[in-house]
């Protein structure tokens, strides 16, 4: 929904001015957004090597266009405001697997499922409630990976 029909969905009384205010806020920062070049290689490599690829994110519905736009080949969008479930909620990870054509019943052998990003709890360990590997995506160093085409290179090398 519009920033508009949100703010009247909640009761919020906003000024027509401000509200557009909100609006050119709102539009400079989805302008502004660039993908980092480690993820476009990793998921260029990874699907290169018939690995299906899937984003799932908690993203509000403006910032799905310019992720779909960064990575048109993605074989899902786990979207958040699409799925209906947030972050750590098991039926997000489920949703984005049957999005993805994966089991759900089973997430190991053949059938393995892996997940990285930037919060532990929402993308390491969440994932692991429902029997997905999750692993943490630290850009300033850390465990796991400080970048995604790490993450891809032990995938494709086995590593997990």
């Amino acid at each position: 929904m519009s920033l508009t029909d949100a703010a009247e969905l909640f009761g919020i009384k906003i000024q027509p001015a401000h509200m557009a205010d909100i609006q050119g806020d709102l539009d400079a920062d989805l302008s502004a957004i660039e993908a980092f070049d480690d993820g476009l290689r990793a998921v260029e490599r990874l699907q290169a090597e018939g690995i299906k690829i899937a984003i799932a994110s908690n993203l509000a519905a403006p910032y799905g266009a310019p992720v779909r736009r960064f990575y048109p080949t993605v074989d899902a969008y786990g979207f958040s405001f699409a799925v209906g479930a947030m972050k750590p909620e098991p039926f997000l990870y489920r949703a984005t697997c049957e999005l993805l054509g994966v089991d759900t019943t089973d997430y190991v052998g053949d059938n393995s499922v892996l997940m990285v990003g930037d919060s532990e709890r929402c993308d390491r360990d969440g994932p692991k409630a429902v029997g997905i590997h999750g692993f943490l995506l630290n850009r300033a160093g850390g465990k796991d990976f400080i970048n995604l085409a790490d993450f891809s290179s032990s995938i494709l090398s086995g590593g997990e």
